[in-house]
């Protein structure tokens, strides 16, 4: 049997600046991937990942989302689990 692996990459301007090897997110209220200090306007980029029965991302920048999908009622029970 083959080992389960997973990997997500944050990239910015084509440079690797974040890697997560998480299989499982249990905590949507954390982020996934983050950078700080990026430049002078973009001080943070956060990614955050939900998901019971399908993943979806939120991207928020300085903050601010600039990416978000909607969500279902499990991802919403998953959020007040870890609120």
């Amino acid at each position: 049997m083959f080992p389960l692996e997973s990997k997500a990459t944050l990239l910015i301007d084509g440079s690797e600046v974040d890697v997560s090897r998480e299989l499982l997110v249990y905590n949507p209220n954390k982020p996934m991937l983050r950078a700080i200090n990026i430049t002078e306007n973009i001080q943070s980029v956060e990614v955050f990942v939900i998901g019971v029965f399908r993943i979806k991302i939120a991207i928020f920048v300085n903050g601010e989302p600039v990416y978000q999908e909607a969500i279902s009622w499990a991802d919403k029970m998953q959020i007040k689990l870890f609120g």
